[in-house]
């Protein structure tokens, strides 16, 4: 079963909270976040904001490591570019390992919370499409220099692979629409 269609993780509250403590040491209070194929909560705890996110069973292991490399990566090269803090393990690494509700194994990470609005929300103009380049540009130069195994994977939604979602096209009701896509 490919990502996309494999379940999100289900853990409940009280659950994803005694993990949080568990690997983290972080005593907090839990809100969920929306997620495309994982599960994330939003956390309060120790006079901080962190996210909380368990990644989709079917995530690669690979990709895990791929994105902490990422983070650590643009910290260093850009430390004032709003990307999300790693908060390592209580046993070191920036990942542990746990058992969902339906036995499958989850790597299971914390991040420091970005206060901020999301784009989608935010009013449109020159000034905030402006910023929005300036952050990218600095993006794009932090991670030049920056490469790693895990980077290298099949996703729905690159172009290079559009013949694969043709079998899907029947999910877009509206004929024209179907037509377009």
């Amino acid at each position: 079963m490919s990502l996309v269609h494999h379940p999100r993780p289900a853990f409940a509250i009280a659950a994803a909270a005694a993990l949080l403590r568990e690997h983290f040491g972080v005593d907090g209070t839990l809100a969920p976040l929306d997620s495309e194929r994982d599960q994330n909560f939003h956390v309060m705890g120790g006079g901080a904001a962190f996210v909380l996110k368990f990644a989709n069973a079917a995530e690669p292991e690979s990709a895990m490591w791929f994105q902490s490399a990422l983070l650590r990566h643009v910290h260093a090269a850009d430390a004032r570019l709003p990307v999300p803090g790693l908060v390592p393990t209580l046993a070191g690494p920036d990942l542990a390992f746990v058992d969902g509700p339906t036995g499958e194994q989850h790597a299971v990470r914390l991040v420091r919370y970005l206060e901020g609005q999301p784009l989608a929300h935010a009013r449109a103009s020159a000034s905030t499409y402006r910023g929005l380049g300036r952050v990218l540009g600095r993006l794009d130069r932090a991670l030049q220099s920056f490469g790693h195994p895990g980077a290298f994977r099949d996703f729905d939604w690159d172009l290079r692979r559009v013949p694969a979602c043709r079998p899907r096209l029947d999910a877009v009701r509206d004929p024209s629409r179907r037509a377009l896509a």
